[in-house]
């Protein structure tokens, strides 16, 4: 009985730090790259429901911290374990307190799960929503005062309204007068 225990335990464990694993790194590079090329998808003044996409990146910020935070309370957990179980080995002390670290673990990976999903989903909807637009945003016509960028979008350019001419040399200094 107490190998199978051990052996559940550990598969616990390892699930857990897998999960943890997995929530970091989806979360930080959604993050990423959501920063990074979303900008290039649609110009933020034109999209639709921006609030969405802030509202992702701060649910996957959150899922970032939360799981960072969450390593933190599962050294504690497994300090307060060792403790009792010090105690028990050592002095006989029954081992019947519950571990609180180890419920605020369990709290902190159902939030960064939640956190995770709701941002990758809030990211997902504002594409969707505003890929339609991303494409008519493309295809306008450039007004005349407007010089394509390098992503082929309307940007402010230089127009000049006139031609430009020299400016007119500096007087020169008045010949002196004889008589």
């Amino acid at each position: 009985m107490a190998d199978f225990t051990a052996e559940v335990r550990k598969r616990q464990v390892s699930a857990s730090e897998n999960f943890d694993k997995s929530v970091l790194t989806l979360s930080t590079s959604g993050l990423a790259v959501s920063l990074a090329f979303l900008k290039d998808f649609i110009p933020i003044g034109q999209a639709l429901s921006a609030w969405m996409l802030y509202a992702s990146w701060g649910l996957l910020t959150a899922a970032t911290v939360i799981t960072m935070l969450s390593f933190l309370a599962s050294m504690r957990a497994q300090e307060f374990q060792q403790a009792i179980a010090e105690g028990h080995y050592r002095r006989g002390e029954a081992h019947d307190k519950p571990n609180p670290w180890d419920q605020f673990v369990i709290w902190m990976n159902r939030a960064s799960g939640a956190s995770f999903i709701a941002g990758v989903s809030l990211t997902t909807l504002f594409v969707a929503i505003n890929l339609q637009r991303a494409h008519e945003v493309k295809n306008l016509p450039q007004p005349s005062n407007t010089v394509p960028d390098r992503r082929g979008l309307p940007s402010p350019g230089i127009v000049p309204s006139a031609p430009i001419r020299p400016a007119p040399p500096p007087p020169s200094a008045p010949a002196p007068q004889t008589k």
